[in-house]
């Protein structure tokens, strides 16, 4: 038997959201951004939390990366874990850790240049804090950095797979 599941990603990026319109267009799930960086929580979280909740959409979060270390990783999982708590919200499935060029960048234009090796670190020390905290983690990446190291993790940890120029 097979499951299949349509699911959305959802942040700030998406304005306000009519929840019962997603929910009457066959989306299943949502995995929302729950913030980024040093605490930074999205502006429409707990408003895309409410409104998925109450047209009963399932609900994951995911925490866009700004680590440079990975003491940095374990502080943004615990800012997502924190944000998920705050809302009172049951979330059922995962909860992410988004790493992206974006993030590389950023760290580069801050005069750090992060190692595959390093990236993967942070990564594990992200989903294993989520894990300790009691919740399900999972990677959210695309396949160069799948390719780049964090196939090591896929193991251990459920993947979210980007796939940007699919049309499916």
């Amino acid at each position: 038997m097979s499951i299949i599941a349509k699911g959305i990603d959802v942040s700030v990026w998406n304005g306000s959201l009519n929840w019962e319109t997603i929910k009457a267009a066959g989306i299943d799930f949502a995995i929302i951004r729950a913030g980024y960086g040093k605490n930074n929580i999205d502006t429409k979280f707990r408003a895309n939390v409410a409104g998925a909740a109450a047209a009963g959409v399932d609900i994951g979060a995911y925490w866009f990366s700004y680590a440079k270390t990975v003491a940095d990783a374990k502080a943004e999982a615990d800012y997502l874990c924190d944000a998920i708590e705050s809302t009172g919200a049951k979330f059922t499935y995962p909860l992410c850790y988004d790493y992206e060029y974006d993030s590389y960048n950023k760290a580069v234009a801050a005069g750090q240049t992060p190692t595959n090796s390093l990236i993967v670190q942070m990564a594990e020390a992200f989903l294993t804090r989520v894990k300790e905290r009691g919740y399900l983690p999972a990677n959210y990446t695309n396949i160069d950095y799948l390719n780049k190291g964090f196939s090591s993790l896929a193991g251990k940890y459920d993947l979210w797979l980007a796939q940007w120029a699919s049309s499916k």
